[in-house]
């Protein structure tokens, strides 16, 4: 029988076998080196066993210096016990601490000859519209999926790169305009952020799913537009005072909604999608029926160009913002709030998912929370240097994400207590394009969407 030594990292490990007559090898052998280590001035000795073939032995005198590699009784042992008020504090301070920076996936539209005008994404992420000055509607089909959980989202961001710089383009798909069957060649495209652009195949190019869809019907500049909450149509606004609907699945204008005597700056659709509501620069607000082409209700009180409109989420309540916001009571059209603060003209509004707060950025880049209770300040924050085009908040409420002129996307943690600035403020990418941003959204898996206009 045989002893094997092995020598890993600083450990020696031996390995006996059951055998009498080995153990008294061993033991006599031992006895022989300690007599003559005991001779030698040396602190370090190796000697080579004749039972162990090519390798050696270091002498635990060598090995006194090392540090003491813990037992498995040891280690449990001297682990502190943790008792229930530290833990319960340790709880306390994670939950206080500020939520994980998002994501920014990030989409191009460069070659921008038409002037973009706003971007909206539908709210299964997988449409993404663009409005135009040129009074074009541009639809793209992003099918794009970010809602399973199992997956990482490193995986669903490459995902979304690799399937994103095929299909997202109007030069290689030739935009196909509605009631037509020819097709035209456009030299604006879409691309992925930082990503090459790689021409699809053949075979790409003659299925749906790669396809940017043009809906042409508006005579004046496109201002805004939103999806009903199922994604089966298309609300946009329009300078020539008019909104439309349009319908997702065969791309035709079902619908002409007129009432205002000029151009219609904002649409928001309600969450059920039965009511929606519009602003316009005739100073005045109004709600809307999908099934009506007039309006059930007209909000007036501004006297300024109303710029921005958003439902609260019991859809029982409307806010309407110029240089100043109101609240209005849908069942009465009556303001029952008025928010003043801004200095400037607010040109994005944003309702928090539990209902009890407001968002709220003007033309300087000047961002507040509101709190609609009390219609008081909660926050106020210089995230940006002129004007936000775009708030939206996180699915829990705790961060909120803006996005301006000034080519940067600041996430700001709500939450927070402090009173320095600094510690709200999440993520500021002040380098990150010098482009105008015109759409942030916080979609699944701590993912914010976003759209550059070169």
């Amino acid at each position: 029988m045989k002893l094997k030594i092995l020598v890993m990292a600083k450990d020696a490990t031996y390995n006996y076998i059951d055998n009498k007559n080995t153990a008294k090898q061993l033991s006599k052998q031992a006895r022989k080196e300690s007599v003559s280590a005991s001779t030698m001035s040396t602190a370090i000795e190796k000697k080579e066993l004749p039972t162990a073939g090519a390798f050696t032995l270091v002498s635990p005198s060598s090995l006194a210096g090392m540090p003491h590699t813990p037992t498995k009784n040891e280690a449990m042992m001297s682990v502190p016990k943790i008792t229930e008020a530290a833990a319960q504090e340790i709880m306390i301070n994670l939950r206080k601490s500020p939520p994980r920076a998002p994501h920014i996936c990030m989409f191009k539209f460069e070659n921008d000859n038409e002037g973009m005008t706003h971007a909206s994404l539908s709210n299964n992420q997988g449409m993404l519209c663009g409005g135009f000055e040129s009074s074009s509607v541009k639809l793209w089909n992003l099918k794009l999926d970010t809602g399973h959980s199992s997956t990482s989202t490193s995986k669903i961001i490459d995902q979304t790169a690799t399937e994103a710089t095929h299909l997202l383009s109007n030069g290689l798909n030739a935009s196909r305009r509605v009631g037509s069957s020819s097709r035209r060649v456009d030299t604006s495209r879409v691309t992925f952020f930082g990503d090459k652009y790689n021409p699809p195949s053949a075979e790409s190019l003659s299925t749906d799913r790669y396809n940017c869809h043009e809906l042409l019907g508006h005579s004046g500049a496109v201002y805004d537009s939103c999806f009903t909450h199922d994604d089966s149509f298309l609300l946009t606004c329009s300078e020539d005072s008019t909104v439309r609907l349009w319908s997702t699945k065969d791309y035709l204008n079902k619908a002409i909604y007129g009432g205002h005597s000029w151009s219609v700056s904002s649409v928001c659709c309600s969450n059920l999608s039965y009511y929606f509501a519009t602003g316009s620069f005739d100073t005045t607000a109004r709600l809307w029926n999908l099934e009506r082409t007039f309006p059930l209700r007209v909000f007036i009180g501004h006297k300024q160009p109303v710029n921005s409109v958003s439902f609260h989420p019991n859809c029982s309540y409307v806010m309407t913002a110029c240089s100043h916001i109101r609240m209005w009571d849908t069942d009465q059209a009556r303001s029952v709030r008025m928010f003043s603060g801004h200095l400037g003209q607010v040109h994005a509004i944003k309702v928090s998912h539990n209902g009890k707060f407001m968002a709220s950025a003007d033309e300087y880049g000047r961002v507040i929370v509101w709190d609609i209770a009390t219609a008081v300040k909660f926050k106020e924050f210089q995230a940006h240097t002129c004007s936000v085009y775009s708030l939206d908040f996180s699915p829990d409420d705790s961060m909120l994400v803006s996005s301006g002129a000034d080519g940067s996307i600041c996430v700001l943690y709500c939450l927070c207590t402090s009173p320095q600035d600094s510690q709200h403020v999440i993520m500021n990418s002040k380098t990150l394009t010098t482009n105008r941003i015109l759409m942030s959204r916080f979609v699944a898996n701590n993912i914010v969407y976003a759209l550059e206009s070169a």
